[in-house]
């Protein structure tokens, strides 16, 4: 089993938990479905769950719906074999992401990986 993670803003607020909150009944079910995947495959992850950005240790995770969720993650930052942090939840619009989206998530990143008492929580 691999260990996920939910990145915290400068307040302790998990905002990935707001992001999952807000979407729609069947958006969130999809997105369960693909953590608890990710959860226990790890890199042994079924093709196409993670879907790869612009930035090297930035990936997404796509949920298809009347809307177009996009989690964005990373694996570790801290322990590479065992870890996923969940950075942004995001939607995307004609196919593009939202501006800056992937260098918020990898400013997330890098806040994970100076402070990870402080910036990431164990997903629930």
């Amino acid at each position: 089993m691999w260990t996920l993670y939910d990145y915290l803003d400068n307040r302790g607020r998990n905002i990935i938990k707001d992001w999952i909150q807000d979407l729609e009944k069947t958006e969130r079910m999809k997105l369960k479905a693909k953590l608890l995947t990710l959860e226990k495959s790890g890199p042994d992850l079924s093709p196409g769950l993670l879907a790869g950005t612009k930035l090297p240790h930035i990936d997404k995770i796509k949920v298809h719906g009347s809307v177009q969720p996009r989690l964005l993650l990373c694996r570790g930052p801290i322990d590479l074999h065992q870890e996923f942090t969940l950075l942004l939840g995001v939607t995307e619009r004609d196919g593009k992401l939202p501006k800056n989206a992937e260098q918020t998530a990898e400013d997330h990143r890098q806040e994970v990986l100076r402070d990870p008492s402080l910036r990431r929580t164990i997903h629930e």
